[in-house]
């Protein structure tokens, strides 16, 4: 039985949730039309309510049908709105429109398509190539202050809308008077109430009911007072009456030819606001739709669904719309997603246009204002009151000073100085970001080269001689300023300690050309302190700003391919400096076991079971994933350890020079070698065999104890070397 009546149920259900979604849809799209057919366009609203419904019957139709969330609702929107409403009043400052008989209709009616039609080709070219993520290049407050002073323009057009006069500081009087206040007195009430409602009964049925009781009182009201639906239509109080038909018509090429497309070209700039507005509005709506109701939204295609839908709007001289997050987000709560609600929402649209201006003739103004002061209030509540909260100081006065511009002087003078705002704010914040990751010095970070341990004791009494900055981010004029500053102040230190300086640009994800002279004049600041900096793996296209800096190839400073490398530089110019250094030194076996374990006959007998191997350059000591357990002492050249695995792309692992050993992992643990070693040159060795290894340990077990110790602590200084970095590389 519960199977059979499942269907039955769901469709119910639907239909039920779509009837509520389209009632409010309908006085909301009545609201949205009220805005923009005010002041001179006021006598049009018959003409613009038709609009709002054809509007909310396709756009219902295409984003239900084409968006990635079943159940999506896409309904004309109040923040478009807003601005076309502005765009609009410019019209009655054009002479040729405001004498009888001017085409002022046909203008506005061309402008609103004009709008749309640029509105859904920008959203289908985003969605078409993937641009969806734009929204999160979008400055946070400079959306917040935007939303607050379209809250701001929704509340001063629902009153002009409710008085049928423009508010304006000359109009202000007005508001005051007896006659006046009865007219925006009870929407004001009822869009407060719908406020606090909303914020303290969390249930899909508040503003319905709120709204309900709204007409309820009115018309309770109006009948103590003893008004009839034809005295309350005589006063203005109700949006009737409303012609039966005719209240929409396509645009035609008659209606295209009567327009002013002057008025409607000088006012571009609104225009192109309310298409940046309109894909600012989509990208968050469809976001705030995913994160209430945890199913996950595909951006791009809202942007394609979007924008197919108001180029369809455009055709008529639509309302621009796209993703409505309060009543998608409502209808989810009602009952479990379904396309069939948006269809429903966009029939009973349709009926409404075509068979309900009787009804709709009696809709109370105060319940069209209403509603919109509500949304007004709703985003003044947001980003003045409760952003506050959320938002440092820095980024809340951006709100507000966009805010007090554009109720002050003007909406798109606001939205400049937000914008010029929120770029200062980002220069000033990302100029005190410390570009530098880490900081360290080759006491706590040293080549990947084993040396000598004379040669490397030398190098770490003069650790503090060689200091590595590792930059990350993008640096501009701010960021270079401000690492120039940092080193002046560390170089400056007395007794000066610092010989060479290696910035390793290897995170580095690009520079301005101011950045590039900054370095030079760190350079200049090098010769003059007696130091040197080195460049290790700067990105190929800062390398040619360099040079193109230079005016050649030469920068002036050292390039090196990688940190490793740059470090490796900077401890062989220290060595150089000791007279008794050798850059290829030898170490014999004996010598250097006598050295470990004290005993030069020990020594001796240990080295017994080695037998010498000499390698050309090129020649493989032992190959990465290869079995074998052999150990090998370096006596002279250099040995290369590389990734086995690392390509074209491979990093160098180790540098091993003479007096070193090689293959202990394999000896100890027969695991298949972990790294390819080749000879860099000639190179002498010294290899231990495993049935060798085997034999000391069966003939000579004192002997292989004291080599146990030997290799053991060569492992033990690299590990502590590796802890080193780890540590240097994690404060």
């Amino acid at each position: 039985m519960t199977s059979d009546n499942g269907p039955v149920r769901r469709a119910a259900e639907t239909l039920v949730v779509g009837l509520l979604i389209g009632i409010l849809a309908i006085i909301f799209a009545i609201s949205f039309s009220a805005i923009v057919f005010s002041g001179p366009l006021a006598r049009f609203l018959p003409q613009g309510i038709g609009i709002a419904l054809f509007s909310a019957t396709v756009l219902n139709t295409l984003i239900g049908l084409g968006s990635s969330y079943r159940g999506m609702i896409g309904p004309p929107q109040d923040m478009t709105a807003a601005i076309l409403a502005l765009a609009a009043a410019q019209f009655a400052a054009v002479p040729a429109l405001t004498v009888a008989g001017a085409p002022l209709f046909e203008t506005a009616v061309v402008m609103l398509a004009v709008a749309a039609l640029s509105t859904g080709v920008v959203l289908m070219a985003l969605g078409r190539f993937r641009l969806g993520l734009l929204v999160r290049f979008i400055p946070y407050p400079v959306v917040g202050g935007f939303l607050a002073a379209t809250g701001w323009l929704l509340i001063k057009g629902a009153t002009g809308f409710m008085t049928d006069m423009p508010v304006q500081l000359g109009t202000l009087a007005k508001l005051g008077e007896t006659s006046t206040l009865v007219a925006w007195v009870p929407g004001a009430l009822l869009g407060i109430a719908m406020l606090v409602a909303s914020r303290r009964v969390k249930h899909a049925a508040t503003l319905p009911v709120v709204l309900v009781l709204g007409g309820v009182v009115f018309y309770a009201v109006a009948a103590l007072a003893g008004y009839s639906a034809e005295a309350l239509q005589a006063r203005g109080l109700l949006i009737g009456p409303l012609p039966p038909a005719g209240m929409w018509q396509p645009l035609t090429p008659d209606v295209l030819g009567r327009a002013d497309w002057g008025a409607i070209g000088a006012a571009w700039p609104l225009l192109a606001s309310t298409v940046a507005l309109a894909v600012v509005g989509v990208l968050l709506n469809a976001t705030g739709i995913e994160f209430a109701t945890h199913r996950e939204v595909d951006l791009d295609r809202e942007l394609r669904a979007a924008g197919l839908a108001n180029v369809a709007v455009s055709a008529g001289g639509g309302l621009i719309g796209f993703q409505g997050l309060g009543l998608t987000v409502l209808a989810e709560r009602l009952g479990r997603p379904s396309r069939a609600v948006p269809l429903v929402v966009a029939l009973l649209s349709a009926v409404a246009l075509f068979a309900g201006a009787g009804v709709l003739s009696f809709v109370p103004r105060m319940i069209v204002g209403g509603v919109t002061i509500f949304i007004g209030l709703d985003f003044l509540a947001n980003w003045l009151v409760e952003s506050r909260r959320r938002l440092p100081v820095s980024e809340y006065a951006i709100v507000l000073l966009i805010f007090a511009v554009a109720a002050g002087v003007g909406f798109l003078e606001g939205v400049a100085v937000g914008l010029f705002a929120g770029l200062v704010l980002f220069v000033l914040s990302y100029s005190r970001a410390d570009i530098v990751r880490h900081r360290l010095t080759r006491a706590t970070f040293r080549s990947n080269v084993d040396r000598p341990q004379a040669d490397e004791q030398k190098l770490i009494d003069r650790g503090s001689e060689i200091e590595i900055l590792v930059l990350e981010g993008y640096i501009f004029f701010g960021t270079a300023h401000r690492l120039i500053a940092d080193i002046e102040a560390r170089t400056a230190a007395e007794p000066r300690t610092v010989r060479f300086l290696v910035l390793d640009l290897r995170l580095v994800s690009g520079m301005d050309s101011s950045a590039v002279h900054a370095f030079a004049k760190l350079r200049r600041l090098a010769e003059q302190r007696g130091f040197t900096i080195l460049l290790s793996e700067p990105p190929p296209a800062a390398l040619a700003q360099f040079r193109r800096d230079a005016g050649g190839d030469e920068i002036g400073m050292p390039v090196l391919p990688d940190l490793d490398h740059a470090v490796e530089w900077c401890e062989c110019r220290l060595l150089e400096e000791d007279p008794d250094w050798r850059d290829a030194p030898m170490e014999q076996l004996a010598d250097c076991l006598g050295r470990e374990v004290g005993d030069t006959e020990m020594a001796l007998r240990i080295a017994r079971y080695f037998e010498p191997l000499s390698l050309g350059d090129g020649g493989i000591v032992m190959e990465g994933g290869s079995h074998g357990r052999d150990l090998y002492f370096l006596e002279s050249g250099r040995l290369a350890v590389s990734d086995p695995d690392g390509g074209a792309r491979s990093r160098r692992l180790r540098s091993i020079l003479a007096g070193n050993v090689v293959g202990e992992i394999g000896l100890y643990l027969g695991l298949p070698r972990t790294a390819t070693v080749v000879a860099q040159g000639a190179c002498g060795l010294q290899r231990l065999s495993e049935a060798a290894f085997e034999t000391m340990q069966i003939e000579e077990p004192a002997a292989a104890g004291a080599l146990h110790k030997f290799v053991l602590r060569r492992a033990v200084l690299r590990l502590a070397h590796a802890n080193r970095h780890l540590l240097a590389l994690t404060r």
